[in-house]
């Protein structure tokens, strides 16, 4: 099968809502990458929007971030009939997506303030000022994400990845 990404979330939503009885909603975000075109083809249910670094750029700053947010649809689960709009971005060599869940900027050291989306920004903007590899660039969030938390018990799945178009 060969599905787009709109029909993906459309059978997903009808899934979430056969299964939770219209008593669940989730956000997503659904991409599809084509390597041959670097086209990503995406579909955002009112989930945090993955961050675009451009490799173009020598120095990131928060101005250069592209935040892949341009058609946010409503949550699966939420109506049957929803409309989903996809989304569609170019990208160019060496160009890397972030994509994360809200866990991340809900982390809370023992002292009870909260990372939040300043703490995160300026974490990533740092890290990836370093230049380093996609791989090296995921264990310095780790550590900064780890050392920010000290350990304090986690509240919401902190999950994330980096893709990097080739």
């Amino acid at each position: 099968m060969n599905l787009t990404a709109v029909e993906n979330m459309r059978i997903l939503n009808k899934a979430i809502r056969s299964v939770a009885k219209e008593k669940l909603m989730m956000t997503c975000f659904h991409a599809i990458y084509n390597k041959s075109t670097r086209s990503l083809t995406y579909v955002n249910a009112s989930h945090e929007p993955p961050i675009l670094f451009k490799k173009c750029e020598d120095i990131h700053t928060k101005g250069s971030l592209v935040f892949l947010n341009e058609n946010i649809n409503g949550r699966l689960g939420y109506a049957a009939d929803t409309d989903y709009v996809s989304s569609e971005y170019l990208l160019e060599e060496s160009d890397r997506i972030y994509f994360y869940t809200d866990g991340v900027q809900d982390l809370t050291n023992s002292k009870g303030t909260v990372f939040g989306e300043r703490g995160h920004i300026k974490s990533l903007l740092q890290i990836l000022n370093e230049k380093t590899d996609l791989q090296s660039t995921a264990k310095n969030l780790v550590y900064s994400l780890e050392t920010f938390r000290e350990k304090t018990e986690l509240v919401d799945d902190v999950t994330f990845f980096f893709m990097e178009a080739k």
